[in-house]
């Protein structure tokens, strides 16, 4: 077995300690019953490990759970607004303990292409009308990220204030940042 950074092989405690009430949630309401063969720790720390490196899901180490199950998990945690809420709450918590400085925030995007999106991209106007996707990035003056976003199809017009039509920004910052819809 490929031994880890240690940095790499779990999500520091305090990370954790935050999540952890929201899985176990999670888990208590669903309706299949069936035991889980893997910790929530093990499945915690497989999918940290896959955004921190930005690896693929099927290139995950034998360290952690197979990659097909944390992959399923972490879409499950997608779905069931998990992740958003767990973001929103880390969101706070750097706010109460630190300080956003919210006075100055900065959007940044990028245009992709998607060759095989299907229909979840639009035409996208500067690549000859090919598939693309644009995705966008929010954060305070300190380079905190407040939210993310994709949208699909042709981006806004030039002046416009919102990121366009067909949007999924998902913004979990605080009352005080300005929301970009």
């Amino acid at each position: 077995m490929h031994t880890l950074p240690r940095k790499y092989r779990k999500m520091p405690n305090g990370i954790y300690d935050v999540l952890e009430p929201f899985l176990e949630e999670h888990y208590q309401n669903r309706t299949r019953r069936r035991p889980l063969k893997y910790s929530l720790r093990m499945l915690s720390d497989g999918v940290y490990f896959v955004l921190r490196t930005g690896c693929q899901w099927n290139a995950v180490p034998d360290y952690y759970p197979p990659p097909s199950t944390l992959h399923r998990h972490f879409q499950q945690w997608s779905e069931s607004g998990i992740i958003n809420r767990f973001w929103r709450r880390t969101i706070e918590l750097y706010d109460y303990h630190v300080g956003l400085e919210l006075d100055q925030q900065f959007v940044d995007g990028c245009i992709t292409k998607a060759p095989y999106g299907g229909d979840c991209v639009g035409r996208n106007p500067t690549d000859r009308g090919k598939g693309g996707t644009k995705r966008s990035v929010l954060v305070e003056r300190n380079g905190v990220t407040l939210g993310v976003g994709s949208t699909f199809g042709s981006p806004a017009p030039t002046g416009a204030t919102h990121v366009g039509s067909g949007s999924t920004f998902g913004s979990p910052a605080p009352a005080g940042a300005a929301r970009v819809s």
